[in-house]
């Protein structure tokens, strides 16, 4: 009665059925990432080191389950819109803390793997991480160069990564809103994409501030983040409607933190299966393989 009576209450996402049937398109989940804290073989602060491994996961280990789940994610979005390609993406979330940067640095990640020249731009103007996950200074980046403080050539760095470039915050702006929606950002969004075969767009939470509203109708596509048990329901709907609201394209969900044995019990075997067949029949066609 009392477990009844709890999840009757509960507003958490839990599962992508649940997402679908509120008519959301669940492009993947993604399992727990569990990681050690260690990268290139050095022992860093524990939460340091398990943040920045997470973030880089899809590259560290790339046979894990979770890099599958990525890479289901990648064919997710290639499939999205039939009538032309999908070459730019905000990654925004309803609120903090549900894993988008970790989302776009993996995505970005998966992509460049797929042979794709892929920029991430650290567009979370306000709290910004990837400069660290990445191992880059800050500056100069985005800011510096939408206010005339660096070049264009300046603000990209090349990553580790083949095809993989970062172009990171900069300085910390006293007001982000507007510079993500003035005309030399819509001009540099353009060249972007007429420059790249991917570009990928960290923001902050929708609830929390405009600016992914902002992007969200200069680029072809809106990746909604979610992490299960803790994303409510209504704020993803309500975040669906913001971007609705400014003709925003929502091209789907990334559920985090999926717990499949929990959610499915004696069926996780066949969903296992299935989330096989989904990603491994798909990337045959193209001849990807076990990449």
């Amino acid at each position: 009665m009392i477990v009844f009576v709890r999840e009757f209450f509960d507003r958490t996402v839990r599962s992508p059925e649940q997402l679908e049937k509120r008519g959301f398109t669940v492009l993947s989940a993604i399992p727990v990432i569990e990681v050690e804290a260690k990268l290139d073989g050095k022992q860093l602060k524990k939460d340091e080191g398990r943040n920045i491994a997470a973030h880089l996961i899809t590259h560290l280990n790339p046979k894990s389950p979770v890099a599958e789940a990525y890479r289901v994610l990648r064919t997710g979005i290639q499939f999205a819109k039939l009538d032309r390609k999908i070459k730019s993406i905000v990654v925004a979330s309803g609120a903090p803390k549900e894993g988008k940067s970790t989302t776009s640095s993996n995505l970005a990640i998966t992509m460049a793997k797929a042979n794709l020249k892929t920029v991430l731009v650290d567009a979370d103007l306000r709290r910004p991480v990837l400069h660290r996950v990445f191992g880059v200074k800050r500056e100069p980046g985005l800011t510096d160069y939408l206010f005339e403080r660096a070049e264009l050539d300046e603000i990209f760095r090349k990553t580790d990564i083949e095809n993989l470039y970062l172009i990171p915050c900069g300085v910390v702006p006293p007001n982000p809103s507007e510079l993500l929606g003035s005309e030399k950002m819509k001009k540099f969004v353009e060249y972007l994409k007429s420059n790249y075969d991917l570009v990928v767009f960290d923001t902050p939470p929708l609830v929390a501030v405009a600016d992914a509203l902002i992007l969200a109708n200069q680029v072809d596509g809106v990746l909604l983040v979610a992490s299960a048990g803790k994303t409510e329901i209504d704020v993803l709907d309500k975040a669906r409607e913001m971007i609705q609201r400014v003709e925003g394209n929502v091209i789907g969900v990334l559920l985090n933190n999926f717990d499949a044995s929990a959610t499915y019990g004696t069926y996780y075997r066949y969903y296992r299966y299935y989330r096989y067949y989904d990603y491994y029949g798909a990337d045959r066609e193209k001849g990807e393989g076990n990449a």
